[in-house]
């Protein structure tokens, strides 16, 4: 197929369009690089650095496929720029979307998130429940799956991925994501921090979000659909990191702090399960291995540069925009 990737440079496309290029699809990628490119040339790969906000309609003809990655990806960067976030995850998704479907693209996935959840602490929550969110990253999330549902139509597929947190290694690299945030503090400063211990989070691997994303492809799927691999409390995560981490930094403990998080839930995933079928999931030991062959534990310096930071990286941006 010909499959679209917005945002395709950065942390999950940097590994998902690889991965789409083997399966046998022709791929596009529309960037603004603000995270840079890591991506291979490949005679199968087209990569546009592009701000979506100045698409029209003939930018999206000829795909089949449109996986939606663009957006302001988490609650710092949300936080720091909430005019920014509400800009660029709800009003470019909603403008990319309707433009997709004017411009006939058969399938729009969206990179959706389980924060839209917000804080439930009673269910494991499913499809089915009513999500609600007053933080401005689930809000802007929550809010474009609205817009996205007023454009199905028999034409015009849309599949809404709510993503788990996701982890592992990526050519574009992040270490604020909870998994490596914890590989990283260990290599670091030989101590893996937990905020909130009663707070809970489900998580995916990002190899395992890959093959999600491919099968979701090929499929029939539901309109919303959660994704992720296995539920844990932060303090499960913290000790699944630290038991692989010894074997390279023994002397490795946990601080436990209390700061309340905002965030706190278990999803439901039979619905992936039922739909796209299941697979051995790889785990937290698995990412902290594969993470440390690729930056090793002697490189500290490497670990702690602000280009692994999303936050770091857009604050500047912003600020070489505002000169």
């Amino acid at each position: 197929m010909n499959v679209l990737v917005t945002g395709g440079c950065g942390y999950i496309g940097s590994k998902l369009v690889p991965y789409l290029i083997n399966k046998g699809h022709n791929l596009t990628v529309y960037d603004k690089m603000d995270f840079g490119n890591n991506l291979k040339p490949n005679k199968k790969l087209k990569v546009v650095n592009f701000d979506l906000l100045n698409s029209s309609i003939e930018d999206f003809k000829g795909y089949d496929v449109v996986i939606h990655l663009a957006a302001l990806s988490n609650d710092p960067l949300a936080n720091f720029k909430p005019n920014h976030n509400f800009v660029q995850n709800l009003g470019v998704t909603s403008l990319v979307s309707f433009l997709c479907k004017k411009a006939g693209v058969k399938k729009f996935i969206q990179a959706g998130s389980c924060s839209v959840y917000g804080k439930n602490l009673n269910n494991c929550s499913d499809e089915t429940i009513k999500p609600h969110s007053d933080f401005p990253y689930g809000i802007s999330k929550l809010q474009a799956e609205k817009c996205l549902k007023m454009l199905i139509c028999d034409t015009f597929k849309v599949t809404v991925l709510r993503q788990a947190t996701v982890f592992g290694w990526s050519p574009r690299m992040r270490t604020d994501l909870v998994v490596n945030t914890m590989t990283k503090t260990a290599v670091v400063d030989k101590k893996i921090i937990v905020n909130d211990s009663s707070a809970s989070r489900p998580l995916i691997h990002i190899d395992d979000l890959c093959k999600v994303y491919s099968r979701v492809i090929e499929s029939n799927t539901p309109f919303i659909m959660n994704v992720s691999s296995e539920n844990y409390k932060v303090l499960e995560i913290a000790n699944e990191v630290k038991n692989k981490i010894v074997e390279y930094i023994p002397e490795v403990d946990i601080t436990v702090k209390s700061i309340n998080e905002p965030r706190s839930y278990f999803v439901d995933n039979t619905l992936m399960k039922k739909t796209i079928g299941e697979w051995d999931f790889k785990t937290i030991g698995n990412s902290v291995d594969e993470l440390l062959a690729h930056v090793p534990v002697t490189d500290k310096e490497a670990w702690m540069t602000p280009d692994y930071v999303n936050l770091e990286m857009y604050k500047r941006n912003y600020l070489k925009e505002s000169v």
